[in-house]
């Protein structure tokens, strides 16, 4: 097979047909026109040279430019924001958590020596009530009253009756 050679098409605006256009586009398109030349020469005239007016092609309403593209629209940056303020939400809450948790574990120990030693208290108690009560016993108190007190027991026992009032 043989390699076929088409000519490149031309490039030439009056290559174009222009359709027919009312008279309001024609208005606006021509106050459009002066204000795309008016923008050309400012252009033209800061970088030095002055360009023809004919190098300036006026867009017609219903009439796609060739030279402009759609551009994409710009991406959306808020899943990564809003995870970074997550993650540090949940790090602040994990943090919020161990200081609760560590808070109880020392409140707790706290709260197993307090028991202990109410505990033991509490035996030391046990332990004094019971000498009381060993030492209030009346044969304690007979021999004690004997032994250490030099003190004797009576021969007779008398009891007195109380007298009568009236």
């Amino acid at each position: 097979m043989a390699a076929v050679a088409r000519p490149a098409p031309a490039n030439n605006a009056s290559a174009r047909s222009t359709p027919a256009r009312p008279a309001s586009a024609r208005q606006y398109s021509t106050r459009q026109d002066s204000a795309s030349q008016d923008s050309a020469s400012q252009d033209s005239t800061r970088q030095g040279s002055a360009a023809p007016a004919s190098q300036v092609q006026p867009v017609h309403v219903g009439q796609q430019p060739t030279h402009l593209r759609v551009a994409a629209a710009p991406k959306r940056r808020l899943a990564p924001k809003l995870g970074w303020v997550i993650a540090v939400t949940v790090l602040a809450a994990l943090f919020v958590v161990a200081a609760l948790q560590a808070l109880i574990v020392q409140r707790q120990t706290n709260l197993d020596g307090l028991n202990t030693e109410l505990t033991e208290v509490r035996a030391i108690n046990d332990r004094l009530r019971l000498n009381v009560a060993r030492a209030s016993a009346p044969e304690r108190v007979v021999a004690v009253a004997i032994n250490n007190l030099g003190m004797v027991e009576p021969e007779r026992r008398v009891y007195l009756a109380p007298a009568e009032l009236n």
